[in-house]
């Protein structure tokens, strides 16, 4: 089925693009003209009407990669580095993107040239659309000069609010451990405080451990079981011996809170069937009202 849908969008997109692709832009297409502007113009890189122009984002094609191409060739047929000063945003979008587009990020925002006579130029989304049989974004693109100064600041700006969305991001992150820190120390002190002790004889103790279930298959005449994280054991205290405990299965909590015991459900290769008896360190073990 993928197959087939690569074809079918391969075909969908031979159709509709044009002659121009991004291996064949050469230095002779741009060395001609006088400015960025002219090539922009020239090129129609923002369409017959100069508002945009829609680009398909292909990693087949790199149709998205057409301005930017032209700019970056004709900078450096003036003996010039062109470079990205920023990722674009998004900004001018007024939809969400659909599709995948992390592609052509390094191809769109702002770039500066830096010839003899610097020049900047911003390449930026002002529409889109996705087509949801052929899987493929088209991406309305703006292609227009801008001051290289003006970049720097609007860089700054990104920057700014790239630091401030992350010194967020990281305080949420602080305050979660935090809370997270809270409710282990709480549980903790909960643990140790009600610690089974010898006046505790014959009361439900519980403890929040990890048991086997099992999974209702048999492998070379072997059950299986996985492991369940966050399970609740209990017991009934019956003898109390340094740091060991005598314990009464009593079963293990289940999800609509109430003990259930059975084979089905072991901890530490014991079936938690009410009525087992066994010896287990007391750590972590503690008073409940179950």
């Amino acid at each position: 089925m993928k197959i087939i849908t690569s074809i079918l969008g391969l075909s969908f997109i031979t159709g509709i693009t044009g002659c121009v692709t991004v291996d064949h832009i050469k230095t002779s297409d741009v060395s001609k003209f006088k400015g960025p502007n002219e090539v922009i113009t020239s090129k129609k890189l923002n369409g017959k009407d100069g508002t945009g122009k829609e680009y398909i984002t292909s990693d087949v094609l790199l149709d998205h990669q057409i301005p930017y191409t032209y700019l970056k060739t004709y900078c450096e047929s003036q003996n010039g580095r062109f470079s990205q000063t920023y990722q674009s945003k998004f900004s001018r979008l007024t939809k969400p993107i659909q599709g995948y587009t992390n592609i052509a990020i390094p191809y769109i925002g702002g770039f500066t040239c830096t010839a003899s006579q610097p020049w900047g130029v911003i390449i930026e989304p002002i529409s889109n659309r996705y087509n949801r049989n052929a899987q493929l974004t088209f991406m309305t693109l703006k292609t227009e000069i801008a001051n290289p100064l003006d970049l720097l600041y609007t860089s700054s700006d990104y920057y700014m609010i790239d630091m401030k969305k992350k010194r967020d991001l990281d305080a949420q992150i602080q305050q979660r451990n935090q809370e997270i820190r809270n409710q282990q120390q709480n549980y903790q002190r909960m643990i140790s405080a009600n610690a089974p002790k010898s006046n505790d004889i014959g009361r439900t103790i519980c403890k929040d451990t990890s048991v086997s279930e099992y999974t209702g298959l048999i492998v070379l005449g072997q059950p299986q079981f996985r492991t369940v994280d966050g399970a609740k054991v209990i017991a009934s205290l019956e003898t109390i011996s340094n740091n060991n405990i005598k314990i009464n299965i009593k079963g293990w909590l289940s999800s609509n809170n109430n003990i259930t015991s059975g084979n089905n459900v072991m901890y530490k290769q014991t079936p938690l069937e009410s009525g087992r008896v066994i010896w287990d360190s007391k750590e972590y073990w503690y008073t409940c009202m179950y």
